[in-house]
């Protein structure tokens, strides 16, 4: 026992640091390698990305804590010694005391695990851990026995750490993307028909505007769910929803999922999360996989100037680097943000809702329409400061594509400005969204500049889930045949969509499950009677089971034409085959709804009624 408290023999300790660190990193890369199916898709530098990640943090750390467990130990046995020989002079414990010194280490070190490690932390980080304390007492039994030398070993797995930083450094620099940037802009809660260039009389987006008119503009873009966490899954994914499975409050984006970030990353991109306070976006519910930087913002105390801040102050320190940012302004969700230009189409004469205000009225809208107690006057004065909240954030898209022009950027850099989902101002009698797939929650802005985009109008039916063909088109990337959107720029001006590809949208928060389709100009919603793991939904829901809009000449979807129809079952066809397709990933759900404090956070955004 002598042999592991020779002060000279430390370097086995750092060797045998070094050895647990590797093999952590050897571990936990593996396990996210599986999870994330990185070899499946053929994304193999985000593999060796991942145990380069994980050697720079668990090595260092490992050798640290074997350095002070050292320390550590050969205080216990001091101490011990010296406690045992007061209390019985003359003893000798040389066969108990090395024994008892470990035991007292080892209880200390599971404490501190069980008091560090996150509530996540998964049973098979268990196994590898202990295993790898396994191989690291055979390896200092071995070393004990000299038939290893320990500074060959430290001098090997320190080298080993140099050459994979220096592999990952030469591999980024020799295969850098000669690809253009990519700027995806999300607008929550941003209807269409809320726009200058979609007819509408306020001026609430003159930037914006000007966009549409120098790139491509799709008239006719869909959502493919009302609400934010599985709209944005679809995006990221380009899967329906029925298909990744992200459909309900406490649902997390599966790791299995080949994410837009994660495609871009393995490419060479830097990728950037800008989160102005969705907090279903947030790392509990893993949207931020593949992303290199997130900068998540809390809806409360920030606004759109914060976040387009957060992306200019990024940006601005990465050189030549092609990049990939995810901007998501939240300044159109109610209850809003305070901004200086809140009361620009309206007075500040209704303080039942101030912008900004937790306490103010907004969570109570739908129960006032419910009851008929909402004023005309309250109505109008929503509306408009609605209106004003998407001026605020044109301002910003404006600070954004001016930045982008001063550094030279925008010339290279697709932008993409769209919106998660709609906002219903009681167009079918009822606020806010995640409750029906009417259009005022499911037509969304959608326009794309950058170069070698045309500028031009499109009234072909498009869908969000075809937003990342389209990028991995423009930067060279071949499509996967296993997503489920389409290429927009080799869609004609206008006409009728790939049948391969329909519309198709599903997934509310609230209520019942409703799914839609759009085809031949004609929109059919089924209203099923599944409420599972639904919210319950104040207001408005349809008495019906199949509703049929001619969404040409009825787009505020008034007309249900279901009883002129003789033939329902085929016209639900097509809807019930993308309704009862087996879901690709299994439905996992995460623990963080059950947080008060999230949960305090999606109630001041109204999400809980």
């Amino acid at each position: 026992m002598a042999f592991f408290l020779n002060k000279e023999k430390l370097y086995y300790y750092i060797s045998g640091g070094l050895l647990t660190g590797w093999l952590l990193s050897c571990a936990f890369a593996a396990g996210e390698t599986i999870s994330h199916n990185y070899l499946h898709y053929q994304t193999s530098r985000l593999a060796v990305q991942s145990l380069q990640t994980h050697a720079n943090k668990w090595v260092p750390v490992c050798l640290l804590l074997f350095c002070i467990g050292f320390a550590a130990y050969t205080g216990i046995y001091k101490a011990l010694t010296a406690f045992l020989q007061r209390k019985t002079p003359g003893k000798s414990y040389n066969n108990f005391l090395p024994y008892s010194a470990g035991l007292i280490l080892l209880a200390c070190g599971i404490a501190g695990i069980l008091f560090f490690l996150p509530d996540d932390t998964k049973q098979t980080q268990w196994i590898i851990a202990i295993l790898c304390l396994v191989a690291c007492s055979i390896y200092g039994d071995a070393a004990k026995r000299r038939a290893i030398k320990p500074t060959i070993v430290c001098l090997s797995l320190l080298i080993l750490l140099i050459f994979l930083n220096g592999l990952v450094a030469l591999d980024k620099r020799a295969n850098r993307p000669d690809s253009p940037n990519i700027v995806l802009i999300i607008v929550d809660c941003l209807r269409a028909d809320h726009l200058g260039f979609y007819g509408y009389q306020r001026p609430t987006s003159p930037a914006i505007d000007q966009l549409a008119r120098s790139g491509l503009l799709f008239k006719r873009a869909y959502a493919n769910a009302p609400w934010t966490k599985p709209s944005i899954a679809s995006i990221f994914s380009s899967l329906y929803t029925t298909e990744h499975n992200v459909l309900n409050e406490a649902n997390v984006l599966p790791s299995e999922i080949n994410t837009l970030a994660e495609v871009l990353k393995n490419k060479g991109y830097k990728t950037f999360f800008f989160n102005g306070g969705n907090d279903f976006l947030e790392k509990d519910f893993n949207f931020h996989q593949g992303f290199d930087t997130c900068r998540y913002r809390s809806h409360q105390t920030t606004n759109a100037d914060q976040v387009t801040g957060d992306f200019i102050s990024e940006i601005s320190q990465i050189d030549n680097d092609p990049f990939f940012a995810y901007i998501h302004y939240m300044d159109a969700h109610a209850p809003y943000t305070k901004t200086p230009i809140n009361y620009l189409f309206t007075k500040n004469d209704n303080p039942n809702f101030e912008p900004g205000n937790r306490k103010s009225g907004f969570n109570k809208i739908r129960a006032l329409l419910a009851d008929n107690r909402l004023s005309t006057d309250d109505r109008e004065h929503i509306i408009a400061l609605y209106d004003a909240q998407i001026r605020f954030i044109d301002e910003n898209i404006k600070a954004v594509t001016l930045f982008l022009n001063r550094s030279g950027l925008l010339e290279n850099t697709i932008l993409i400005i769209t919106s998660d989902h709609g906002e219903e101002f009681w167009d079918h009698d009822n606020f806010e969204h995640g409750h029906s797939l009417y259009n005022e929650l499911l037509h969304v802005p959608l326009i794309i500049t950058g170069p070698d985009i045309p500028s031009r109008e499109s009234t072909t039916p498009v869908q969000l889930i075809d937003i990342a063909p389209t990028i991995y088109h423009a930067v060279g990337i071949r499509k996967d045949t296993r997503l489920q959107g389409i290429n927009l720029t080799d869609l004609p001006h206008n006409g009728p969509r790939d049948p391969q590809s329909p519309i198709f949208a599903s997934g509310t928060l609230y209520g019942n499950e409703k799914y839609c389709t759009f085809e031949a100009g004609k929109k059919v919603i089924q209203n099923t009677d599944d409420g599972s793991n639904k919210w319950k939904l104040i207001g408005y829901t349809s008495p019906v089971e199949v509703e049929v809009y001619d969404i040409e000449k009825d787009p505020r979807e008034h007309n249900n034409l279901i009883d002129a129809i003789p033939d329902t079952q085929q016209l639900l066809k097509p809807l019930q085959d993308l309704q009862n397709k087996s879901a690709r990933f299994e439905e996992e759900v995460g623990t963080s709804m059950l947080d008060a404090d999230l949960r305090d956070k999606l109630k001041a955004l109204g999400y809980t009624q």
